[in-house]
């Protein structure tokens, strides 16, 4: 049930954050005006499946600065304190590509999962969510069906 508040609070909040006061802007951390950066990412979410609790797995998102000026990484947020989010590249030049680790501990977690992630650019407004799922598993907790 708590897995459940957190995803709704995080559905919540993404919904909210939709909303631009600028409408050059985006959520898709692009942004038409000239000379700025953008983040153009393919996979915004990636599932690893089924894990057992207590591994800690590793997905690197690449994303590529589709503007005309370097896109820098200032900060991340995770969700969670079981994500950590590392970019390896903090500055891409326009047209270059950069990866954001993301570090995922199913220590303590049961069920379906649904982490998030934002990384922010020093552009203000341009933003990006990434998130990750999987089914963690516990070899110590069987539900029973009635």
């Amino acid at each position: 049930m708590k897995h459940f508040q957190y995803l709704m609070l995080g559905l919540l909040l993404s919904s909210c954050a939709s909303h631009s006061k600028d409408p050059a802007k985006t959520v898709s951390g692009r942004n038409s005006e000239n000379g700025a950066p953008a983040f153009e990412i393919k996979e915004e979410i990636h599932n690893f499946g089924k894990l057992l609790t207590g591994e800690v797995v590793v997905y690197s998102f690449t994303y590529r600065n589709a503007g005309s000026t370097n896109l820098e990484i200032v900060k991340t947020e995770a969700g969670c304190s079981c994500i950590s989010v590392k970019p390896v590249e903090k500055l891409v030049k326009p047209g270059e590509s950069g990866t954001i680790q993301v570090i995922f501990d199913t220590s303590g977690l049961y069920g379906k999962q649904f982490q998030s992630c934002r990384v922010f650019s020093s552009k203000e407004g341009i933003t990006k969510d990434i998130a990750v799922t999987a089914e963690v598993m516990s070899e110590e907790i069987e539900l029973k069906q009635p």
